[in-house]
């Protein structure tokens, strides 16, 4: 596991650079008003993409352990099924122009969104696929290009005076470019079809939809309702936070998940409950101890990272917001990247469907009653909020499963070890006066306070691993 999360770690290293020099650039070059719209835009990109065709791209990485042998099949299924979506799709949206009133950006915007939606779907598929195959190599391609693609393109179309649109239009063109180039043929048209598998797709991974959309709801419906109750320009702090967070914290948890999922579906497939249970193991292990190391640094030191990433705008609002959208984020990696594997092992993902639902409900009625309240922050809380309270029930639901290796005693160790950690952020050392070094002392205290509490309590048995590893060096020095 320690190799292929390291080149997943690689990988999501360089995304996660080209990212934040997305945010960076266009937190500089457009207005609060103008970035909340692209923010906005871009989401309303997100949802399209996870509704619509998402469902299909994890289909393709649950059943292609099981035709590993003759994965043609399953992928010709896979791309009917996304084309006729898309097909659909830019069929409604085509209506939705000739039918919407004339403004100057509405229709381009539109258009974006549209373009954006199908070029995610097959970027989706095409790295579902190259995990699957083990393709590291091929999944850094293809997210390299794509991140690069949109941090040029969306820069390039607001020097040209499209402004959030033009940047929204960017990351559409992104995804189309990058899938032309690397996506791989379209398999739909080398063989008959095979109904059967086609059904069996639809009936594990249509159900999925729901659960995306709920998904989306907690991630987006925040930006949506800050825009309608206070404007575009209040949405750029709570987005911004929100992608520099996710592109962080999102990506190095689910660097974890990457490395390890395929294997997690091999083992259960051959040797089931016990097989799954230990290959969740490492899994299990890293998470524990990644989360609160990850997550409670972003808290300690979300003053800092604000003013090192974010325009000088929404610094301040957005070193408020970090925190808690951390909290939300890292709840959420742990139940996506880890408790929901036993779901999607068991195939009952209407369980997952139940619970993202319950969360969506309490995220929007929160959102109802804080954000007129708070802005932006009450959205941010309501956010964390439903993502504590999906974990918690993931938990109770997921264990009767037995592929877990967690103990509840991990789980209150893993809030001992963020707070130590974002506890050890927030003292500040001697001031150095340079900002960047600042930070870089004050992650290192984070770091020795982190490392005291995961050994003093055994974490993931790290303790213990920890005296075995110094007798195996003292017997080598023997």
């Amino acid at each position: 596991m320690f190799k292929d999360s390291f080149v997943y770690l690689v990988v999501r290293f360089v995304n996660g650079v080209l990212s934040l020099g997305a945010i960076y650039a266009l937190t500089r070059t457009l207005t609060a008003e103008e970035y909340g719209l692209y923010a906005l835009g871009a989401a309303a990109i997100g949802i399209a993409a996870s509704v619509f065709f998402q469902w299909i791209a994890v289909s393709v990485s649950r059943f292609y352990a099981a035709h590993r042998d003759d994965p043609e099949a399953l992928l010709g299924e896979a791309y009917r099924l996304l084309l006729c979506v898309a097909s659909a799709l830019m069929l409604v949206l085509t209506v939705l122009l000739v039918w919407t009133p004339s403004a100057r950006l509405a229709p381009l915007l539109t258009l974006g969104v549209g373009i954006g939606a199908v070029g995610m779907g097959l970027f989706s598929l095409a790295l579902q696929v190259a995990n699957a195959r083990g393709q590291v190599r091929r999944y850094g391609l293809l997210t390299g290009l794509r991140g690069a693609l949109a941090l040029v393109f969306s820069v390039l179309m607001v020097q040209l005076g499209l402004a959030g649109t033009g940047a929204v239009l960017g990351v559409a063109l992104a995804a189309i470019v990058t899938v032309l180039c690397l996506g791989g043929r379209l398999q739909c048209g080398t063989r008959h079809g095979d109904a059967s598998l086609r059904r069996q797709m639809v009936v594990y991974g249509l159900p999925l939809t729901l659960t995306y959309l709920t998904i989306m709801v907690l991630d987006m419906s925040g930006r949506f309702m800050i825009g309608w109750w206070f404007g575009a320009a209040s949405v750029a702090a709570y987005a911004a936070s929100y992608d520099l967070t996710q592109q962080t914290v999102g990506a190095l948890l689910n660097v974890l998940f990457l490395s390890s999922y395929s294997r997690i579906t091999m083992a259960w497939e051959s040797g089931g409950t016990l097989a799954a249970r230990a290959a969740m193991l490492p899994l299990s292990r890293a998470m524990v101890t990644g989360m609160p190391l990850i997550v409670g640094g972003f808290i300690g030191l979300a003053p800092e990272i604000s003013r090192l990433v974010l325009g000088a705008a929404i610094q301040k609002e957005a070193a408020g917001l970090i925190p808690w959208i951390a909290l939300a984020i890292g709840f959420g990696c742990f139940r996506s990247y880890f408790l929901d594997i036993a779901f999607q092992l068991a195939k009952t993902t209407r369980v997952q469907l139940g619970v993202t639902t319950v969360m969506a409900g309490s995220n929007f009625s929160l959102n109802l009653v804080l954000i007129p309240m708070f802005g932006a922050r009450g959205a941010a809380m309501s956010t964390t909020a439903a993502y504590l309270l999906g974990t918690t029930v993931s938990w109770f639901l997921g264990r009767r499963l037995g592929v877990y290796p967690t103990s509840s005693g991990d789980l209150l160790g893993m809030v001992l070890a963020l707070g130590a950690m974002a506890l050890g952020c927030a003292l500040p050392p001697v001031a150095s006066g340079h900002a960047l070094l600042d930070l870089l002392l004050r992650a290192v205290m984070g770091g020795v306070a982190f490392s005291a509490v995961v050994i003093a309590i055994d974490l993931a048995g790290a303790r213990s691993l920890l005296m075995q590893r110094v007798r195996v060096l003292r017997r080598s020095a023997l």
